[in-house]
Order: structure tokens, then sequence, then C-alpha cells
């Protein structure tokens, strides 16, 4: 059997989660009005280094990923209107050997990282949105 080093298995399991929450839904998701989303995270009242923002509706099946980078993010794509759960994540460990300089270690805490338990929610809405502010307390 073969070996598989665990920052591989995070990185197929990021893959699969970002599948999973690509919107691939029926035509009338492509029909849905869509909004430019971008925003900023802080953490004890500091910007979070480093960490993934991830939108979810999982009445429609849908949802979208961004990178945070020193506080914060922007999602590439438009994101369908409507209601998000969210959720935010340490970034992916690096694999190792990576050249050049790795992502500071970010320790998020556990309520935060589904948005089952965040307790954060973002409104999207057709257009450009207005940067959406999501504050984490440290415990």
């Amino acid at each position: 059997m073969p070996v598989v080093a665990p920052w591989m298995r995070s990185l197929v399991l990021a893959g699969i989660v970002a599948a999973a929450l690509s919107g691939c839904g029926g035509s009338s998701e492509r029909k849905r009005p869509t909004g430019k989303v971008s925003g900023t995270v802080e953490m004890g009242g500091q910007p979070l280094a480093a960490g993934i923002v991830l939108f979810e509706d999982p009445t429609r099946s849908i949802g979208a990923t961004a990178a945070v980078k020193e506080g914060k993010f922007s999602f590439t794509d438009p994101v369908p209107t409507g209601e998000y759960k969210v959720a935010v994540q340490p970034p992916p460990a690096p694999p190792p050997m990576q050249a050049g300089p790795a992502e500071p270690k970010v320790e998020i805490p556990a309520k935060y990282q589904t948005s089952k338990t965040s307790g954060l929610v973002a409104i999207v809405k057709e257009g450009t949105n207005d940067p959406v502010s999501l504050q984490l307390d440290t415990k």
C-alpha cells in the first residue's frame, strides 16, 4: 500500500471541498444574479495573517472559497446572490520541501472552522457588495 503524506491528504481534501462548493447546481443557478464580494478577517482585533474563507449555502448546495492574506480576502469569481453561512479555516499545510517562504502558522478556534458552528453570516447582493467584515474571537 502506498504511503501518502499528510499534506497531500489535506490538499486532496481541500480540492474535494472546493469542487463540492463550486456551485455545480443546475441551470437555474447559472441564471441567478451574482455579486462581487471582498472583505476583511480579524481575530482578536488583529488582521488574520492567512487562511481560507468559505461561504456555504447548504439549501442550494453552493458555495465559494477565497484565500485570506494579511486580513483581506476577495472572491475571484462573482458569487450567486443570497445568504451564506461562513467558515474561516487555517491555510493548508505547505508540501514538504516547498521552495520560498511558508504561510504563517495560524491557529483559528474550532468553532469558526465550520459554518454550522461559526455563527458568521454574509448576505451577497447583486453587483458590487460592501466589504464583508468577519470578526473572530480568540476563544
